[in-house]
């Protein structure tokens, strides 16, 4: 059976032990603090993401396991509306990390992440020593991302790297990278509005003059992906990896609130006026350097905070029916089942 999902499913530090940040928390010697928003697609995660950005000391760069993809192979747009290679940020991270995007074979990149972030892999994560060869790809691996993610906190300034991935296995696969040190901010959404959004069509505007349609799927594919994500961070802890859970409903509906959450599990407690980019019913938000994720990541200024229920109009009642059927332990679990106050 699956832990009770208290807000933090891992012990966490008094109030007295909680810090401010501090400049030399950027040095190389010191690990690299990853916050990992984690959950199914669609979920609100690049609205976490850049909300997390704004707070001092923190740097939103959207799902950086697609930097091979869509960065340096594809060279899609930056959240800053750049294409990725002609971005300052991302070269400055380039040449921090590599001598330069130029000496890194994305196409071997993709390849070593497949061979090691996949469900198949799964007992290899949780049990090292199963496999000498998969330790061998975790290792090589390791040994790419490390000086992406100190490059990438060396050249924002920030102290803590937020990465929306997303990605469930990605995220046990960063559970096992020395010199990281990640907490997960488990984000949920109703099942339903989920499945709604993916298989609903529409397109990207953040792709340049291609014109390229958001990812699909079907129904049962959208139901199963979204409840194994869900069990996948639920048992996360279970690597010794700090998770706060976050519902997007919260979020949009209590910003503060929820950020705080997710901002103390790095034992950091916001200062005053640090959430001030808050506002009634909107964050006001700026230039974030996002790889990937929802088009919404281009949007600056007031971006308007309210949950997204169209699915309740739209969504098929047949459909609505059984995907409320095929995933209500989850449902009863994240309090979807509980009469709103």
């Amino acid at each position: 059976m699956l832990p009770s999902p208290a807000v933090v499913t891992a012990p966490h530090r008094p109030l007295a032990e909680e810090r401010r940040l501090q400049p030399g928390d950027a040095g190389s010697e010191h690990p690299v603090d990853v916050v990992y928003v984690g959950g199914r697609g669609r979920s609100g995660s690049t609205l976490l993401d850049r909300m997390l950005s704004a707070v001092p000391g923190f740097a939103g760069v959207g799902e950086v396991r697609f930097i091979w993809l869509w960065g340096v192979k594809a060279n899609l747009a930056c959240g800053c509306g750049a294409a990725f290679l002609e971005c300052p940020f991302w070269a400055r991270v380039g040449d921090e990390a590599y001598g330069g995007w130029h000496k890194i074979d994305p196409g071997e990149m993709i390849s070593l992440q497949r061979s090691v972030a996949r469900i198949r892999y799964l007992p290899f994560l949780l049990v090292p020593g199963l496999s000498r060869s998969f330790d061998a790809r975790l290792a090589r691996h390791a040994e790419v991302v490390v000086p992406l993610y100190r490059a990438i906190r060396s050249v924002s300034g920030a102290s803590v790297v937020v990465d929306s991935s997303k990605d469930a296995l990605y995220a046990y696969v960063l559970a096992r990278v020395p010199g990281l040190r990640m907490r997960v901010v488990h984000l949920v959404r109703d099942s339903r509005a989920v499945v709604y959004s993916w298989t609903k069509a529409f397109k990207r505007p953040d792709v340049g003059a291609r014109v390229m349609p958001m990812p699909r799927d079907s129904v049962a594919g959208a139901t199963v992906r979204w409840a194994l994500f869900n069990v996948l961070f639920d048992l996360i802890p279970t690597t010794g990896v700090r998770r706060v859970l976050v519902r997007y409903e919260s979020l949009v509906e209590q910003p503060s609130r929820e950020l705080g959450e997710a901002v103390r599990l790095v034992g950091v407690r916001p200062g005053e006026g640090e959430l001030s980019f808050l506002e009634d019913g909107a964050a006001r938000l700026g230039v974030h350097h996002t790889i990937a994720g929802n088009p919404r990541r281009l949007e600056r200024g007031k971006v308007p905070l309210r949950v997204d229920d169209e699915w309740k109009e739209k969504l098929p009642r047949r459909v609505r029916w059984l995907v409320s059927v095929a995933t209500s332990p989850l449902l009863v679990r994240y309090g979807y089942f509980r009469r709103r106050r």
